[in-house]
C-alpha cells in the first residue's frame, strides 16, 4: 500500500474548496474505474506533461508557447498510446527493483528480477493496473477527505494522521479492496457488448430456410 505522505497532506489542506472537489472527483474515478481505463490515464498524463513542457520550452525553439504546447501534447499522447505496454513493463521492472532492494542482499544482480517483474506486469496488466489505481485512488480520497475536515476546523489533519497511522493504513487497505471489486464490476458490466459482438452467426440469427408448402 502507498503510505500517507504528511507533506502532501500539509499542502492539500490549504487548497480551495473547488480544487479539493476536483481532487475528490479524480480520486473517485481512479478508485472505481482507473484500471479499466488505464490507457486513458497514461495517455492523458503524457499529453498533459507534453503540453506543459511545450508551453515552457516553446520560446527556446522560436515557437509560440501555445503552438509548441499543442505540438508537444499531441506528440506525447500519440507516442504514449503506442508505448503503453512498454510503460507497463517499465513499471513492473521498477516495482521489482524496489522490492528487491528492500529485502535482498546488496550484491545480488537485479537484472533478472527487473525483467521478470516487467514480464509479470505485462502479462497481468489489467490486474496490476486495477490494484495500483485502486490504491492510488484510495490515497487521494483519504487525503482529500482529511483536507475537507481540516478546512472545516473539525480536526488537525496532519497531527491526527501522525497519531493514527495504523487506522489510516487499514482504511486504505479496505478501500483498495473495495475499489478493486468495484472496478471488476465495471469491467464485467462492459463485457456483454463484446460478448454479443463475438457471438456465432447462428446465434445472432441465421437466415431462415425456405419450407415447401403443400398445395
Amino acid at each position: 500500500m502507498l503510505e500517507l505522505p504528511l507533506e502532501l497532506l500539509e499542502d492539500s489542506r490549504s487548497l480551495s474548496f473547488p480544487s479539493l472537489s476536483l481532487f475528490l472527483v479524480v480520486g473517485l474515478f481512479l478508485w472505481g474505474a482507473g484500471g479499466v481505463f488505464h490507457r486513458f490515464w497514461l495517455v492523458s498524463l503524457a499529453t498533459l506533461t507534453g503540453g506543459l513542457v511545450g508551453l515552457e520550452s516553446g520560446p527556446r525553439f522560436q515557437l509560440q508557447p501555445l503552438v509548441a504546447g499543442i505540438l508537444f501534447a499531441f506528440t506525447s499522447g500519440v507516442l504514449a498510446l503506442a508505448l503503453v505496454d512498454l510503460a507497463i513493463f517499465m513499471l513492473g521492472g521498477l516495482a521489482a527493483l524496489t522490492a528487491l532492494r528492500a529485502v535482498a542482499a546488496p550484491g545480488l544482480e537485479p537484472l533478472p528480477f527487473v525483467l521478470a517483474g516487467g514480464l509479470v506486469f505485462l502479462l497481468l496488466r489489467t490486474f496490476w493496473m486495477v490494484l495500483t489505481t485502486a490504491a492510488t485512488g484510495s490515497l487521494v480520497l483519504i487525503i482529500t477527505l482529511l483536507s475537507f475536515l481540516d478546512r472545516g476546523r473539525h480536526l488537525d489533519a496532519v497531527a491526527w494522521s501522525a497519531e493514527h497511522h495504523k487506522i489510516l493504513l487499514g482504511t486504505q487497505v479496505f478501500l483498495t479492496m473495495l475499489g478493486a471489486l468495484a472496478q471488476w464490476i465495471v469491467f464485467r458490466w462492459n463485457q456483454p457488448e463484446d460478448d454479443e459482438a463475438e457471438a456465432p452467426a447462428d446465434e445472432k440469427g441465421a437466415p431462415r430456410k425456405r419450407t415447401a408448402h403443400a398445395h
